[in-house]
Parts: structure tokens; sequence; C-alpha cells
């Protein structure tokens, strides 16, 4: 059976808060957009309420297969300090639901207008998001957005370097 134990989804974080060990997170309940205008976040948000009963723009943690995609997210504040993107593996701890598009790779290119009003339920509309299919999910490299109470994050120095190419198996974490 898929699962985000079995299939690798990474996340880009800032480098400040650099990883030498696995931690345990709280999910958001009230995420504020980095990228977004807070008016199509808004509308997304109820859009996904709506639709799946989860607000999943706000109360979500965001994740991909890609590390490609994650390191992009990875924020360097001091590249001296740290000079390798600061990328973790993402596994929710508990309950969870996730959701993902077919279609669109990352939502945040679909909803950088300010000016999108209405059409951000249209845009949604079309991109055949759904919360299953996790294999998908993973070989398309999309964004995943995962609901859950909390989720652990594991700094990929710590994963075996098979573990962070195409994730060939169950997790396994390197004592250094």
């Amino acid at each position: 059976m898929d699962s985000f134990e079995v299939l690798a989804f990474y996340r880009g974080i800032s480098s400040a808060k650099m990883l030498t060990h696995p931690a345990i997170h709280k999910t958001p309940k009230n995420r504020a957009p980095l990228n977004t205008p807070h008016k199509n976040h808004q509308l997304a948000d109820n859009w996904f309420e709506n639709r799946f009963g989860t607000r999943y723009r706000s109360q979500a943690v965001f994740a991909t297969s890609s590390l490609t995609t994650a390191s992009f997210y990875a924020k360097y504040e001091s590249v001296e300090l740290h000079p390798a993107p600061a990328i973790v593996r993402i596994i929710p701890l508990g309950p969870y639901k996730y959701c993902w598009s077919p279609r669109i790779s990352d939502l945040v290119f679909s909803l950088k207008d300010p000016d999108l009003g209405s059409e951000v339920g249209d845009i949604l509309d079309r991109a055949g998001y759904c919360e299953q299919n996790l294999r998908n999910a993973y070989e398309s490299g999309h964004e995943v957005m995962i609901h859950c109470e909390e989720y652990i994050s594991i700094p990929i120095a710590l994963l075996k370097p098979q573990e962070t190419e195409e994730s060939k198996g169950a997790l396994i974490i390197v004592d250094k």
C-alpha cells in the first residue's frame, strides 16, 4: 500500500531552521500565504473547503516528491553557513488527508495574478484536484497538501542516498 512512509515527499525549509535530527511539528491551522495574493489564497481555501471539507491552503503542510522543487522552496539566509538547501522528508503522524492536482504542479504559479477574482474557482475546477492516488502524486512530482495534526520532518542528510533519489523502499535513517 502506498503511503508517506514508503513514498518519499520533501519540503524546503528555511536554512535558519536547519534541522540536524528528526523533529515533530504541528501543522499550522491558519497558514498565511507567502507567494500568493491573500484574496486568491482565501478564495482557493474556500473552494477546497466546499469541495473536500478541508481548508487545504491554510491548514496543510506542503510537500513534493521532487527534490528540485523542494530545494526551490528552501530559503537561504546564509550560504556560507548552509551551502546546501535545507530539505526535509515529511511523514504525517496519525490520521491524515492529502490533496493534489494531476494538472497543476504548484498552485502558487496559477494564482499569482492578484486580479483573478472569480477565475480562481474556474482554475481549481479544471485542475482535477483529488484526495487519492498517492502513487500518481509521487510520480508527477506535483505539490501535495497534507492535512494532519502533526508531521515528522527528517533532514535528508540523515537518509541513505537511495532514499533521496526516487525512494525505492521504506524509511531508513542513517545514524551519524
